[in-house]
């Protein structure tokens, strides 16, 4: 793929517009709670995750090996054997993003309807899980050195929660 193809499809993930189904991402997320649920000892520490990078022609490539003890790390390869390409970094992303959304704003989803606790752990509507599957990050978020971020904006989410709900 060239850089131009590739620049799209990294800005199409970076504003959500890569849909995840939601029980894989359901999937995901169970798998990467087991993992930090388990012991590191029991851990698959067999695959050594390694990024061999080139600063110019002229260099010496230079490879830099990954702390597989790290569950992001874990979870990077995880999506690396399920995924591949832009699908990979997107789909974690998107994980990710989900998860902020999740912590950010588990209150008022309780209050919504779309998020119960009753187990301890919060436990979201599937229509809710869909709606940030498969919704593009509407909102925007500046960074203090002027960047912009995507993000997943709440009324627009429980918005698009509330129509599946009503299918």
């Amino acid at each position: 793929m060239d850089n131009q193809a590739s620049d799209g499809a990294w800005e199409k993930a970076m504003r959500g517009e890569i849909p995840w189904d939601a029980d894989a991402c359901a999937q995901a997320m169970e798998w990467y709670h087991r993992l930090v649920h388990t012991p590191k000892d029991d851990w698959d520490l067999s695959s050594e995750k390694t990024l061999r990078l080139q600063k110019s022609p002229s260099a010496e490539p230079v490879t830099y090996s990954f702390n597989m003890f790290a569950a992001p790390v874990q979870f990077a390869k995880y999506m690396g054997d399920r995924y591949k390409g832009i699908e990979a970094s997107s789909h974690a992303m998107r994980l990710m993003k989900i998860q902020m959304f999740l912590e950010d704003n588990k209150q008022a989803l309780i209050l919504d309807g779309l998020v119960r606790e009753e187990t301890g752990e919060p436990e979201m509507r599937n229509e809710l899980l869909r709606a940030l599957c498969e919704g593009k990050y509407t909102g925007i978020k500046r960074g203090a050195d002027g960047s912009i971020g995507h993000e997943y904006e709440y009324a627009v989410v429980v918005a698009q929660a509330k129509a599946l709900l009503s299918e």
